[in-house]
C-alpha cells in the first residue's frame, strides 16, 4: 500500500470523524437553543390585577427552570398605551407592595413588601418591576396588595408577570455548540477534499 493511499484512508476517516461530531454538535445546539428559546418565553406568573384602585390579588405559581439565575416581575399593559405615556407617569400614584410565600405558607423574609416601580420601559414590552434573585423550584404564592391606585390605569387591562432570566454559561454552551459544529464540519468538508485529490493522485 503507497503512502498516499494511506494519508488518504487517515484523511477521510478523520474528515468522516469530524462530520459526525459537527453534526451532533449541531443537534446538541439546536435542542439547547429551542430549550433556552421556550424558557425565556415561559410566564411562571401571569395573573391579571387592576392597579388602578385600592384591593388584592394572590395567585399560586411553579418555578421549574434549573437554568434560571434571576427572574422578572413585569407589568404588561396595551402597548398604544405604553408608546403614549412613561412608566413613572402610569405608575403615578400607586401604592403597592407584594409578597412570595413558600410551599409550606411561609412568607419569603428577602422578598417581602417588593415595591411596584417602574425600573426599565421599553415600547411595546413588560415594563420591569423587580429583578427577583434565584429561588429553589417549588410552587409559591405570590399576594399583591393595592393600596392606593395609579388613576392613568383605571379601565385598562393589566397584567402581573413573572419571567426566567437564564445564565450567561447556558447560552454561552449553545453558542459554542453551534460554532464548534460548524467548525468540525467545514473542517471535515476541506479534509474530505483534500482525500478525494489524494485519490486521483494514486491512480
Amino acid at each position: 500500500m503507497r503512502i498516499n493511499q494511506i494519508v488518504r484512508i487517515i484523511v477521510l476517516t478523520i474528515a468522516g470523524l469530524l462530520i459526525a461530531v459537527g453534526v451532533l454538535s449541531l443537534i446538541v445546539s439546536w435542542f439547547v437553543f429551542r430549550e433556552l428559546r421556550q424558557w425565556s418565553e415561559a410566564r411562571p406568573l401571569d395573573i391579571e390585577v387592576d392597579l388602578s384602585q385600592p384591593g388584592e390579588f394572590s395567585d399560586q405559581f411553579i418555578l421549574k427552570c434549573p437554568d434560571a439565575v434571576y427572574y422578572e416581575l413585569c407589568l404588561v399593559l396595551p402597548s398604544s398605551l405604553c408608546v403614549k405615556s412613561e412608566g413613572e407617569e402610569l405608575l403615578a400614584g400607586l401604592e403597592a407592595s407584594c409578597s412570595i410565600m413558600d410551599s409550606y405558607g411561609s412568607e419569603l423574609p428577602h422578598l417581602r413588601e417588593l415595591r411596584l416601580k417602574p425600573a426599565k420601559v421599553t415600547p411595546g414590552k413588560p415594563m420591569l418591576l423587580e429583578s427577583i434573585g434565584h429561588l429553589p423550584e417549588d410552587t409559591y404564592t405570590f399576594r399583591l396588595t393595592v393600596s392606593q391606585g395609579a388613576g392613568a390605569l383605571s379601565g385598562v387591562e393589566q397584567h402581573l408577570i413573572m419571567t426566567y432570566v437564564v445564565g450567561m454559561g447556558r447560552q454561552l454552551a449553545s453558542f459554542m455548540a453551534l460554532y464548534g459544529g460548524v467548525i468540525a464540519l467545514t473542517v471535515g468538508a476541506l479534509l474530505c477534499i483534500i482525500g478525494v485529490i489524494l485519490k486521483r493522485r494514486v491512480r
